[in-house]
């Protein structure tokens, strides 16, 4: 009880501040030859919401679609020689804690946060030679919760309009595998209302 009243008081004696709210809008494209049989296509886009409970504090929720191809085909002159194509699809589900190094109408704002995510992953393999084609198959990893944390700035264009950029990183697979972590540059904009 007395650890309650602390809380209580401590909230109590805070200033009066206003909730405002941050909705992002970000998209990554990357494309990469190795040669004219061999490459990769990235591409996400994300959705971000955060409310801003205090000026330095938000809770942000957010989605991303990942797609990702990547084509290699086998060295040689032989017809049944094939190519390998390899999409993978992602949905991820975020909720991190923001913290910003700024005030609220400072231009640049470096922020840091942590948090879950829920990642959906599905990998579609194809194998096609000259002469034939095979059936595709899927690879489907089970879904669940993986920690998250990144940095990021945001610049302010106007007071409501923001340039942000983020690193973020999420520890995958979510089995019990060896974990890996998955590195991703994000540039976007950001409306606050």
């Amino acid at each position: 009880m007395k650890t309650f009243l602390l809380v209580l008081l401590v909230l109590s004696t805070q200033s009066a501040n206003a909730i405002y709210t941050e909705l992002g809008l970000s998209y990554n494209y990357k494309k990469s030859f190795f040669d004219k049989n061999n490459n990769t296509e990235m591409q996400s886009g994300t959705f971000s919401l955060s409310f801003y409970l205090w000026d330095h504090i938000a809770i942000e929720t957010s989605y991303t679609n990942g797609l990702y191809v990547k084509k290699e085909r086998q060295s040689g002159t032989d017809p049944n020689i094939f190519t390998r194509t390899t999409t993978q699809y992602s949905d991820i589900y975020g909720c991190d804690l923001i913290y910003v190094f700024a005030d609220k109408k400072d231009k640049w704002q470096p922020f840091i946060k942590g948090g879950a995510a829920y990642i959906k992953k599905r990998q579609v393999v194809q194998d096609i030679s000259d002469t034939t084609s095979n059936p595709s198959w899927e690879i489907k990893p089970e879904p669940g919760l993986a920690p998250s944390y990144g940095i990021g700035l945001k610049y302010f264009l106007t007071e409501a309009i923001a340039l942000r950029a983020n690193w973020d990183v999420l520890q995958t697979p979510i089995d019990d595998s060896a974990k890996i972590e998955d590195f991703t540059g994000r540039l976007g904009l950001s409306w606050m209302f």
